[in-house]
């Protein structure tokens, strides 16, 4: 009488194969993860920037002096800057008096750096 079932070998081999496709799936999925939170991160230094942006049109338009409106905020210490995202851990950020803005942080993963140069 024959027996049904599996080898030894036919396992084996299906247990590498599995064990294969899963180490290629991890290494593509963690990808994908530290490619979306490095987007979460330049999102939120562009919020923090238009939050910049916000906090001079308000300023102008409340009629403060220049020297009042041109101004650098260092992180985490700054609680009126209003944006969305995640608060950088360090680092600071700068309203010029021509109005560009200049910023270096970091939330411990990823760094932002914008220059005027």
């Amino acid at each position: 009488m024959k027996e049904k079932g599996f080898t030894l070998i036919e396992i084996l081999a299906t247990i590498v194969i599995l064990s294969f496709v899963a180490l290629i799936s991890t290494v593509l999925i963690l990808g994908v993860i530290k490619n979306a939170r490095m987007k979460s991160f330049e999102d939120s230094a562009y919020g923090i920037i238009d939050a910049v942006h916000n906090y001079y049109v308000d300023q102008l338009a409340s009629k403060l002096p220049p020297e009042v409106i041109y101004k650098t905020w260092y992180f985490p210490e700054t609680e009126d800057l209003k944006f969305d995202g995640d608060r950088p851990i360090g680092g600071a950020i700068r309203l010029n008096e021509d109005q560009t803005v200049e910023l270096a942080f970091h939330n411990g993963e990823f760094c932002a750096l914008k220059s005027v140069d």
